[in-house]
């Protein structure tokens, strides 16, 4: 994502995602493949889809939709074809519609939040995410979504706390761990960083960008053969670094 306040040349964060997204794909994708019966296939089957099966799959939701006009599922999965096919406007009215007619929707607040996000209104994509979590406050997927929008704006504190909470819930996710020492980094906590970018590549040996960072956190220490070893792990795994971002004193 662009477009928000971050610390210069440090690695984009990913973009936000939800877990409703893969039961909407799995639902999607059967639609478009009947044989896919794996959850991931049928992302795949979405990622990889020509115009012509995304038209395919929005023709059948029509039909779908035009016989049971009440069902918010159906507008969430034709939602997540028109995200497929670059088509906001119209995944923007069916999100919309699938609240009105449940508000507690979870997979439609997700999905919303995360087409805000992706436009750049980051202010409603906050509200939908912090709706999501006050129907389900232990969910540690949106948590984590909700500390990636407040990172976005800048508001490190509550990006952290949100990280954290998050972590707390789901330790062994690898990207919990590096989202905290990441964002204590941005706030110049580079000794309090370390020990989470650590348990991030604790828990994913190959995680490029918390070598990165972390390499970034021992240069700023004035550790500098810890940090060049980081650099050289983050390079050996494709990592691409700003060579501005490794600051030796």
């Amino acid at each position: 994502m662009t477009g928000f306040r971050r610390e210069i040349h440090l690695p984009e964060k990913r973009l936000v995602y939800f877990t409703g997204s893969i039961f909407i794909s799995l639902c999607v994708g059967l639609l478009i493949c009947p044989s896919q019966t794996l959850a991931q296939g049928a992302a795949n089957t979405l990622q990889t889809a020509t115009p012509e099966q995304l038209k395919a799959g929005l023709a059948q939701l029509d039909a779908e939709i035009a016989q049971n006009p009440n069902n918010g599922k159906l507008y969430c999965m034709r939602a997540n074809i028109y995200h497929f096919a670059k088509d906001d406007e119209h995944a923007l009215t069916d999100l919309d519609k699938a609240l009105e007619l449940n508000p507690q929707d979870l997979i439609a607040l997700g999905q919303r939040s995360e087409l805000y996000a992706r436009i750049h209104n980051y202010n409603l994509a906050l509200a939908d995410c912090t709706q999501a979590i006050k129907i389900n406050p232990r969910s540690d997927v949106y948590l984590s979504n909700r500390g990636v929008i407040y990172r976005q704006l800048g508001q490190l504190r509550e990006s952290f706390n949100d990280f954290n909470q998050a972590l707390k819930i789901n330790q062994k996710n690898a990207a919990y761990w590096f989202d905290v020492g990441e964002v204590l980094y941005r706030m110049n906590q580079y000794k309090g960083s370390i020990p989470y970018l650590t348990g991030a590549i604790d828990r994913e040996k190959k995680f490029a960008n918390a070598y990165y960072i972390r390499g970034l956190a021992y240069a700023r220490l004035g550790l500098i053969g810890q940090s060049q070893m980081d650099e050289n792990v983050a390079l050996g795994l494709g990592f691409k670094p700003n060579p501005m971002d490794f600051v030796h004193p």
